[in-house]
């Protein structure tokens, strides 16, 4: 898996800079008191979330070493800082001491390769780290350029704001779903534009769809209307440029201390899911998988679920999601694996990151340890 990811795929910079899965449904899907998990690190943010369910040990493991950096950097500003200074810190909110509280309060507690990418890259966290990403320029480049071609900021907060359900309806209706949104919305939530400015080409080499805009619409359509808007941090942070009022569940005052206190329990791990299962003698209950299969054909597919299963405990769950690409593996390893659909579907249908088509939980077979 990592060499062939690897050779397609570039892994010297920050591709996500925030975690764009709805940590909801880990949260509702796993039973973690005092068991491991294994977590795709990505931004570290719903790793950090699975600590508020007491596990011994949540694994957050990357290919990308920069990302596991900057989860590194995260997980050092919510033991070292208090609740204000960390969220000042990593860009929720203004503030010019974010360079002062790096070079004093929080380098000398990385790792040396935290340290040294960071002291190369001092830039990103002087303007708040966590806008940094690619995924995230890529939104901020339409919050600035193509939402004001599209509705006045005016619209875009009425958007916002709460709602009952009929309202949000009726204010998609006749507000929000006009002849410009539609169209600049297929320009600009295209494959090439995507590939280019938010996400890496390569993870559309397996998407078969051609009109990724028209599902993508379905997708957003759905959020704003049947979901409440106002608390949505991925709608926010889309249309305003930061997550104002709805911040990520692991930034959230209520969860600060909970997630402080047993930070000890999230570990990091450079490599792929067969050197986890290499490394760890542990066998894992939860697995939090995000969309990694979209990065594969079938057979790697398969070659990374049979990994997976090597460190997995009797009753693990395996979550994740589909968003182009159809990934089941319940059918690939069906002695060993059993959908658990109603539930998937049920904590799906409240999923407030709408760019994903299906949200899957696979169960190995077998009594729990």
């Amino acid at each position: 898996m990592s060499q062939e990811i690897q050779e397609r795929t570039r892994f010297d910079f920050i591709r996500y800079a925030n975690c764009w899965e709805d940590p909801e449904l880990l949260l509702g899907c796993f039973e973690l008191r005092d068991r491991c998990a294994l977590s795709i690190a990505s931004a570290g943010d719903n790793s950090f979330s699975l600590l508020t369910l007491a596990p011994r040990k949540v694994v957050a493991f990357d290919l990308n070493p920069v990302q596991l950096a900057l989860v590194e950097l995260k997980k050092c500003a919510i033991a070292r800082l208090e609740y204000p200074e960390f969220r000042q810190f990593l860009g929720f909110d203004a503030s010019t001491q974010r360079l002062e509280v790096y070079r004093q309060r929080l380098r000398q507690q990385l790792s040396p390769a935290a340290q040294a990418y960071f002291d190369r890259h001092e830039n990103l966290i002087a303007d708040g780290i966590i806008h940094q990403g690619k995924f995230e320029h890529y939104f901020q480049l339409f919050h600035r350029r193509i939402l004001p071609l599209i509705h006045r900021r005016s619209t875009a907060q009425a958007l916002l704001a709460a709602k009952p359900l009929e309202q949000r309806r009726a204010f998609y209706r006749d507000c929000w779903n006009n002849l410009r949104f539609r169209l600049l919305f297929r320009l600009f939530f295209n494959r090439f534009v995507m590939g280019r400015f938010g996400r890496d080409p390569e993870f559309f080499k397996y998407v078969d769809q051609t009109f990724i805009a028209d599902q993508l619409k379905q997708r957003t359509a759905y959020a704003l209307t049947e979901l409440p808007t106002d608390d949505n941090p991925y709608l926010h942070y889309i249309l305003t440029g930061n997550f104002g009022p709805a911040l990520p569940h692991y930034a959230r005052a209520e969860h600060f201390r909970t997630i402080r206190q047993n930070l000890d329990a999230l570990e990091l791990f450079h490599g792929t899911p067969g050197d986890v299962a290499a490394h760890y003698r542990e066998k894992f209950h939860a697995f939090n998988l995000s969309d990694i299969f979209e990065y594969m054909d079938a057979g790697l597919t398969r070659q990374v679920a049979a990994q997976l299963l090597q460190c997995a405990a009797p009753g693990a769950r395996l979550a994740y999601y589909n968003m182009m690409v159809e990934r089941r593996l319940a059918l690939d390893f069906p002695t060993r694996l059993a959908e658990r659909p109603e539930l998937a579907a049920a904590l799906f249908r409240g999923n407030r990151a709408f760019f994903y088509h299906r949200f899957l939980i696979d169960e190995v077979k077998g009594f729990p340890a």
